[in-house]
Parts: C-alpha cells; sequence; structure tokens
C-alpha cells in the first residue's frame, strides 16, 4: 500500500527525483531501441524468412508495451505515493517522442511505410493516455487530502490539467464513430494538441525535459517543415463515372518513379480555405503506374467530407508507398512465376488493385480480379485505368443500361489523353452525342464478366484455389471496407494464403 508522507525530508525529495528521472530516461531509451530495431528489421527484410518478417500482432504488443511500462512505473517507488504519482507523469513524457515518431509522414525509417506504424502509433497513444490520466487524478487525490486544493490552478500545475483533459480529448475524436462523422474535428484536434504539448510539457515538467522537448521539437518542425514546405498545388480534372469519381492530376508534378500502390495525400489549397494550414490531407491511392505518361489517375467515391470539382486546385502531398517493403520482397525474390495471385477489390478500392495487378501480369504472374460494385455503369472505369480480364459482381441496380456512364467517345479520349482539356467538346443535354459502342460491347472488349449480385468471397477463393495447380504459395490481396477486407482475409487463412490487407477507411 502506498503511504503519503505530506513534509518528506531532502534526501528523500533528491532520491525521489533522481529515481523519477533515471526511469524516465530508461523508458526513453528503450523506445528507441524499439524504434532502431523496427528500421534493422526493415533494412534486413530481403535475407529473413518471412515468418520474422510478419508484423507483430497487436495482441502481443499491446499487453506487453502496457507490461513494461507498469514495471518501469513501480520499481524503486519504495510504497510512497510521490514516488509513483511523479513517476507516472515523467514516463507519460518519455514515450511522447517515440509516439510522435511513428506518425512522421513518410516514414523516416527506410523501406517501411507510415501505414504499417499506424496501429502502433494508435495503441501507444491510447497507453499514453491511461498513465498520464492515472497521473493527474493521483495528484489530484494529493492536493485534496492535504488539503491544498489550491494548488491545482497554480499555473505550472494547470498546465498538466490542460495536458490531462488534451489526451483524454485526443482520444475521444480519436474513436471510430467521431472520427468517421468529423474527421476534419479529429485531423485539427490532434495537429494542434501536437503542437500545444511543447510549450505544455516543457512549462508543467519539474525538473525540466530539455531533451524531451528537443526531441518533440525535431520531430514536430520537420513534420511542419514537410507538410508545408513540399507540398505541391495543383489542378485536377474531375469525371463522374456511375458512382463514383475519376480525378486525373498533371503526371510532370509527379516524380518519375513511385511505386505501385502508392498514395497521395490531398489537402485543400490557399484559395480554397482560408485555414488550409489546419486542414486535414485526405489519402487517395494512385491507380495508375508511374510508367504512364499522361496523368496520374485517382477513383474516387464522393463524400460529403471532401468534395472533388472541377477545375479546383489542392495541395498535394506524396507519394507515399501503400506498401512495404517485404511486400515486394515477396513478390520479386523468385526467378519464375511462383503464385496465384486472387485481388479482391470494393468500390474505389479498384485503385489498389490496378497498378498492383498490372504489375504483376508484367511478371507473368497468374492474377484474377475480383470486383464488388454497386451499379453497372462503375464498370466503365475499367477502360479508362487499363484494367482487364476482371470479374465484376454488381450489388445494388441491375438495369441493363443505366444513365450515370460516361458517353463512350469521352471514355476513349480520358483513356488515350489521361485527362481531358478544358477545350473538351460539350454534349447536348439530351443525349445526342455519337455513342461508337454500347456499354455492353465496351465491356466484352475489355473482358469483363458483369454477374448480379453479391461476391460470395469463399465460393470465389476456393474456387480459384481449385483451378490452378501451380503447386507454389497463393496470394489473397484485398482493398476496401472493413467487412470486405475482414471477410478476405479470413478466408485466406483458412486456405493457407499469404494475405495482404489495404482497408480504405479514416
Amino acid at each position: 500500500m502506498f503511504s503519503i508522507d505530506p513534509s518528506p525530508p531532502p534526501e528523500i525529495k533528491l532520491l525521489r527525483r533522481e529515481l523519477t528521472t533515471r526511469y524516465a530516461n530508461i523508458t526513453l531509451v528503450i523506445s528507441f531501441i524499439v524504434l532502431l530495431f523496427i528500421g534493422v528489421r526493415a533494412f534486413a527484410a530481403p535475407y529473413l524468412p518471412r515468418f520474422i518478417r510478419r508484423p507483430v500482432s497487436l495482441m502481443l504488443v499491446v499487453p506487453l508495451t502496457f507490461g513494461i511500462l507498469v514495471l518501469l512505473s513501480v520499481l524503486q517507488t519504495h510504497d510512497d505515493y510521490l514516488f509513483l504519482t511523479k513517476r507516472l507523469g515523467r514516463i507519460s513524457a518519455a514515450i511522447m517522442p517515440a509516439l510522435i515518431f511513428l506518425s512522421l509522414k513518410p516514414c523516416p525509417i527506410p523501406r517501411e511505410s507510415y501505414l504499417r506504424l499506424m496501429p502502433l502509433h494508435i495503441w501507444l497513444g491510447r497507453v499514453l493516455v491511461v498513465i498520464s490520466t492515472i497521473h493527474g487524478g493521483l495528484y489530484v487525490i494529493y492536493f485534496i487530502i492535504n488539503g491544498k486544493q489550491q494548488k491545482i490552478i497554480q499555473l505550472n500545475n494547470f498546465a498538466g490539467v490542460v495536458l490531462t483533459v488534451g489526451f483524454v480529448l485526443t482520444l475521444f475524436v480519436s474513436f471510430y464513430i467521431i472520427r468517421h462523422r468529423n474527421h476534419d474535428l479529429f485531423y485539427r484536434t490532434h495537429l494542434l494538441f501536437s503542437w500545444a504539448c511543447i510549450p505544455l510539457i516543457a512549462y508543467h515538467a519539474r525538473p525540466r525535459v530539455w531533451t524531451i522537448i528537443s526531441l518533440l521539437m525535431s520531430f514536430i518542425g520537420g513534420q511542419l517543415i514537410q507538410r508545408y514546405g513540399s507540398g505541391q498545388e495543383c489542378r485536377a480534372q474531375v469525371h463522374q463515372i456511375g458512382n463514383m469519381q475519376l480525378v486525373c492530376l498533371p503526371r510532370k508534378q509527379f516524380p518519375k518513379y513511385f511505386e505501385p500502390g502508392s498514395h497521395v495525400r490531398l489537402s485543400p489549397s490557399r484559395t480554397n480555405s482560408r485555414f488550409w494550414f489546419i486542414s486535414a490531407s485526405h489519402p487517395y491511392t494512385i491507380a495508375s503506374l508511374s510508367t504512364d505518361d499522361s496523368t496520374v489517375q485517382l477513383v474516387v467515391k464522393p463524400t460529403k467530407r471532401f468534395k472533388f470539382e472541377e477545375d479546383r486546385e489542392f495541395i498535394v502531398h506524396g507519394p507515399y508507398p501503400s506498401l512495404s517493403y517485404d511486400f515486394f520482397v515477396d513478390m520479386y525474390k523468385s526467378k519464375k512465376p511462383l503464385r496465384r495471385t486472387v485481388i479482391v477489390a470494393g468500390g474505389a478500392g479498384i485503385s489498389f488493385a490496378a497498378p498492383i495487378a498490372n504489375t504483376l501480369r508484367k511478371m507473368n504472374e497468374r492474377v484474377k480480379i475480383l470486383w464488388s460494385v454497386r451499379s453497372k455503369s462503375d464498370a466503365m472505369l475499367l477502360k479508362i485505368i487499363r484494367l482487364d480480364d476482371v470479374e465484376v459482381f454488381v450489388s445494388a441496380d441491375t438495369d441493363a443500361l443505366e444513365d450515370h456512364f460516361l458517353p463512350t467517345m469521352e471514355l476513349q479520349e480520358i483513356s488515350s489523353n489521361g485527362m481531358l482539356g478544358l477545350d473538351r467538346p460539350k454534349f447536348a443535354n439530351d443525349g445526342g452525342f455519337d455513342v461508337l459502342e454500347d456499354t455492353s460491347d465496351l465491356l466484352r472488349k475489355e473482358r469483363v464478366n458483369l454477374h448480379i449480385g453479391r461476391m460470395d468471397v469463399e465460393t470465389e477463393l476456393k474456387n480459384f484455389k481449385a483451378s490452378t495447380n501451380i503447386d507454389d504459395g497463393m496470394w489473397v490481396i484485398s482493398c476496401g471496407g472493413r467487412h470486405l477486407v475482414s471477410e478476405c482475409s479470413k478466408w485466406g487463412h483458412k486456405l493457407g494464403a499469404i494475405v495482404h490487407e489495404e482497408i480504405y477507411d479514416v
């Protein structure tokens, strides 16, 4: 049981300060050893067996991390209440640099993707909130027991109250239901509070934590320079095709090479938003390859959170690799085509499926693509993104010919030039344009098989496995909403396949 000594002798105060600083430093060193291990593991990926390269389950990482931090919090506390309370606060500050480092875009670790580190960032943040909240609660109890409530509102202590409230608020807006309904609130809360943490921690912590503050300033400052210095303003051309939009960006504003399946992050330009500097950036996968000379194409499902309008300017960040390096190690390691690969996409997930499938087919891999859409007219995108031999499952409408497909003349212009010019011909509103071929002819030429009804993931994966005699590994790559990806991963594992997930969610 922890005891409270309201007037400890000077030697106890000195010991408490020494031990608090020591275990905070140990926490800081351990956190960077873990980051170093992640970096070494990513760099050595080509030489490691797959079971070592496989990401460690969060079911193991989270309890282990929490257990280590609890152990560091209680060692040598001498059953003293203030030893424990002050230690919790200092350890909270010590894990902040690692927390910020895990969220940096692009990931500073070579051959690693920030997307793969994001779950670790999320759970480390939750552990931080728990520890810092316990620290604040214990101090409030201490002040009340000793009749020192007025100390709570002293400036240096009140900075700690603001920090605790900020951590809890940040955790609250991170919950899926809040984040999904108001992504701007989620993003701005995180951004502004990460900035505010630096002066608040610097003022609140006693003794001062200048090493931690220096690390936080370098990480956050570097991220600000990258965010506001490397972004490029560009004008987007937007085309409505079925239930989705094709967004075309100028190819010349992108690097000569980017990995298949990479994504960009788009945010409002300075002319479109007065709060552009704290506006959320939204990730969108590039549906085209770096070898395409005309444009960079995005396939987008329209939402109220981030609207694409014709000739609107955006700030483009990236591209960033979506896949970790070891994904390509597995793909390129063999000297012969060795895999059966099935790619399952839902809606706008076709933007990830297209570049991966086209890359694998160039390697003579056997690739089957299953695409679930809500409308037959969505399939017209396949011609534009140069993807053929696709099984399309239409889950919503079943009309033979729908109202929202793009005229074939315009489709041909987009697919050949990549982007429609501002002076493209205007078609009459009454549909009086010259349709060169109807929807069915176009889909037949692209070798697209239409199925009316929802996709049965279990049946399709089992049939694909049974349809080939290749003895080596099978890959199941899924991209789309959480439910579809979860279903694909479940049956992929049951069939002994190597599974890769790409969840389209924020």
